[in-house]
């Protein structure tokens, strides 16, 4: 099948059929919805029919860059929810879970959302837009963004839900390069263990008892940061992040500057970190 989009119609149809599974439904999936008369074609400069989808999110993200780059920039932003909405039917039963019965995820992610705090949350849509904003292989290229694109085409993941909210960091060349060189092991091609675990103890957070809240005080009256869970990891750069935003122009520095900037807690990343490419 050639590529197509929604209607708003269209978009409406599939969004009824995900809530309708989330409700506990067991109906088929609607083929003709994907070449019905609630669609749109697209563009003839996608010669072919559409390929199968990489199970890996980096691959996947590329191949769809691939697909899409004959379509103009202006064709893309005006069909935008229909063309990534569609695609999110046509390889429904390849980014849903992918356990048989598991329940789709939340309709935003795949249902295309304009607005960046449903956008980056879209299982196509997202690593496509960071594929394609990162694309070049030398220096700042598409290898600084696998931290990201790590893992699964089914899963949104940590890494993503933790980082790509805040557009400032997401959208930053010298910051996601930083990440990169703090939290990917190029050995394993994966990024470093702990590194989305939460800077607070999730037990004692949880519990409220006079006996979890006197053991957290003594934590921190013993100041033993490092010990911490989530020490140095991406919950903790979110926040110094923004610390040191209110002190330095971020944006101007490079990712070795950015780096020296973070505080001793972050060390046993930064000891490791990879080489930055130039």
């Amino acid at each position: 099948m050639k590529l197509r989009a929604f209607t708003e119609e269209g978009v409406r149809l599939f969004e009824n059929y995900i809530l309708e599974l989330k409700r506990g439904a067991q109906a088929p999936f609607p083929e003709t919805l994907l070449d019905g008369p609630h669609t749109i074609s697209i563009s003839n400069a996608i010669d072919g029919d559409l390929g199968a989808l990489p199970e890996d999110k980096y691959e996947a993200a590329r191949y769809l860059h691939t697909l899409l780059k004959p379509l103009s920039p202006a064709k893309m932003k005006e069909n935008s929810r229909g063309i990534w909405t569609w695609l999110a039917a046509f390889y429904f039963e390849s980014i849903r879970p992918a356990k048989e019965d598991a329940l789709p995820r939340a309709p935003y992610h795949y249902i295309y959302d304009k607005q960046w705090i449903r956008r980056y949350r879209h299982l196509l849509a997202f690593p496509h837009e960071l594929f394609s904003l990162y694309r070049s292989n030398t220096g700042n290229g598409a290898e600084n963004i696998k931290l990201f694109l790590n893992g699964s085409v089914r899963v949104l993941g940590g890494i993503i839900e933790q980082l790509a909210s805040r557009q400032e960091i997401i959208t930053s060349r010298p910051v996601v390069r930083a990440l990169t060189a703090l939290y990917w092991e190029p050995q394993t091609d994966a990024p470093k263990t702990g590194i989305t675990t939460d800077d607070r103890d999730r037990t004692q957070r949880t519990n409220r008892t006079k006996k979890a809240k006197k053991a957290k005080r003594q934590v921190r009256q013993r100041k033993a940061t490092l010990r911490l869970p989530g020490a140095g990891g991406i919950v903790r750069f979110v926040k110094v992040f923004w610390q040191l935003h209110l002190t330095y122009d971020l944006y101007s520095l490079d990712a070795d500057q950015i780096l020296d900037l973070l505080p001793p807690e972050f060390d046993r990343y930064r000891a490791s970190r990879v080489a930055l490419g130039q």
